[in-house]
């Protein structure tokens, strides 16, 4: 692969591992639930229904292919929403352990989450040929089971032996890496979109 292609793997590496790793709070966010006092029935209620962003991801998609941010179609885009997915463990880490605060933090989560995987993927379609898309398909599905199974286990055991506080401190650093590999993306800024409204790319189906 060339230079850029190169650069555009590693990005894909960094992102999709992160999204399996991020599962290293599970378990500590599911003892820090029941110590407040939430029956099953609430923690799934709520975290369900925390996960409506990932039903967007298509709005999130649209947005990012018409409407360039700042001059740019997926640099900034994937700056901004892997920062929320950061900042929303740190407001988990912070905010009073009420209802209110917890899901909003969870909601953001999810939505930098599911956002940021739009993102990379418009980038990773946007620069595969047909001698590169397997071998990017093929680093975000490894990188993300190897982060499954790396945060599964570290999740195990920082549970044991920290409280879930400092766990969601700790995995707030795990979006902060994708902020900053966001940093590295080599883009040209441009003044609009190839689209000129949300409704573009269904012209083109």
């Amino acid at each position: 692969m060339v230079k850029h292609s190169r650069d555009i793997a590693f990005l894909s590496g960094v992102v999709y591992f992160v999204q399996g790793a991020l599962g290293i709070s599970g378990i500590s966010l599911l003892l820090f639930l029941r110590s407040l006092g939430w029956s099953i029935s609430e923690i799934t209620t709520v975290t369900s229904i925390a996960a409506a962003p990932w039903f967007l991801k298509i709005l999130i998609g649209l947005l990012s292919d018409s409407t360039p941010l700042f001059g740019y179609r997926r640099k900034t885009y994937l700056f901004f929403f892997s920062l929320i997915s950061a900042i929303s463990w740190a407001v988990l880490f912070g905010s009073p352990p009420t209802k209110g605060w917890i899901f909003t933090s969870l909601l953001l989560g999810n939505f930098g989450l599911a956002a940021t995987d739009v993102v990379t993927d418009g980038l990773i379609v946007q620069h595969s040929t047909k001698m590169t898309s397997h071998v990017y398909q093929g680093i975000a599905w490894g990188s993300r089971s190897l982060g499954a199974v790396l945060g599964g286990y570290a999740g195990g055991q920082l549970a044991a032996h920290f409280q879930p506080k400092q766990v969601f401190l700790l995995t707030m650093l795990l979006p902060f890496a994708v902020t900053f590999c966001s940093l590295l993306i080599k883009e040209k800024k441009i003044s609009r979109g190839p689209f000129q409204s949300w409704f573009g790319p269904f012209k083109r189906c």
